[in-house]
């Protein structure tokens, strides 16, 4: 229904990306580059450089299951 809705009046498409765990990055690397997609990993390895960058700004939304006893997690433990 909402793809229908999206594509009704034949203005904009609804491109498929592969459900891999990269779809974000994807669909990212597809708006950006109109690449369907083919340059998520650069997208992801820039958005995953920013985040750790800023660390501070986002540790806010970051919450960690601390079942290994490690405090002292961080961004860069995620790459």
């Amino acid at each position: 229904r909402l793809r229908q809705s999206i594509e009704a009046d034949g203005s904009k498409s609804v491109i498929e990306m592969a459900a891999d765990g990269n779809c974000l990055f994807r669909s990212l690397s597809d708006q950006l580059f109109h690449d369907y997609g083919n340059d998520h990993e650069k997208i992801r390895e820039e958005v995953s450089d920013f985040l750790e960058a800023h660390e501070e700004d986002f540790s806010v939304f970051l919450v960690l299951d601390d079942q290994d006893g490690d405090e002292d997690e961080d961004a860069a433990d995620f790459e």
